[in-house]
């Protein structure tokens, strides 16, 4: 199944049988689970309204790459972060509790819901050459990396952004690199957690005036606003 005419990439949108939690299928390799998927809406109605797609998957249900905030209520994508406003889900954003987004395939036609983000269910992917990119934020600093190891990369007159970013992505099991100009220090955070699978590590991250970037090397994570604080949660699996 294509995306087909009006897309600039071809893609294929296929379901993975095996029942999974909602964050074990965020880590599937080869997937595009979130952003790149959801908003292609003819496809996912093309496939919801296959007649055999729920017989073959014996479920009614597949997860999406979209979460629930229990923060704000809003939706967010599984892969960049970003809030989703997308008029064709029609859901209820109520805070107070996370729940994650399935696709319902029993009524043949293009119906989301929420369930247990840890309950077990089939996944959608789609495939295409379209690399999401690292998100990055400005002027903010880390409040708390509870999980976390912290390796600080001394003063020298070579450091620089760019030199901070390579080295998390060349470091084991670096999730985030923080660089300051005020300091010209650059700060690695890295997943202390492991063999632990679905492991739920935050990262506490608020604004500042300083100039400053946060690059975060693994897309797998929801993010949920509170106010000017923000939380990230990471779902990695290092075993």
């Amino acid at each position: 199944m294509t995306a087909g005419k009006g897309w600039t990439n071809n893609a294929t949108i296929f379901a993975v049988k095996e029942k999974v939690t909602w964050y074990s299928a965020m880590e599937a390799v080869n997937c595009q689970f979130g952003k790149l998927l959801i908003p292609r809406s003819t496809l996912l109605k093309t496939f919801a309204e296959n007649t055999q797609v729920s017989d073959r998957l014996n479920d009614s249900i597949v997860w999406i790459g979209a979460i629930k905030s229990e923060y704000d209520g809003q939706l967010y994508y599984s892969d960049t972060c970003t809030q989703i406003n997308l008029d064709f889900i029609d859901l209820p954003k109520l805070p107070g509790r996370r729940e994650c987004v399935f696709l319902n395939i029993s009524v043949k036609t293009m119906l989301f819901g929420y369930d247990d983000c840890m309950a077990l269910h089939p996944y959608l992917c789609l495939t295409i050459n379209e690399p999401i990119e690292p998100v990055i934020f400005e002027n903010v600093t880390v409040q708390s990396y509870s999980g976390y190891n912290v390796d600080m990369i001394q003063k020298d007159n070579t450091q620089d952004w760019e030199n901070c970013t390579k080295a998390c992505t060349t470091a084991m099991n670096c999730i985030a690199a923080l660089f300051s100009w005020t300091e010209i220090n650059c700060v690695l955070y890295k997943d202390g957690v492991s063999g632990i699978f679905e492991s739920k590590n935050v990262l506490l991250i608020s604004n500042v005036t300083e100039k400053t970037k946060l690059y975060l090397s693994s897309w797998k994570r929801g993010m949920y606003f509170s106010r000017k604080l923000f939380l990230l949660y990471w779902y990695i699996n290092l075993a």
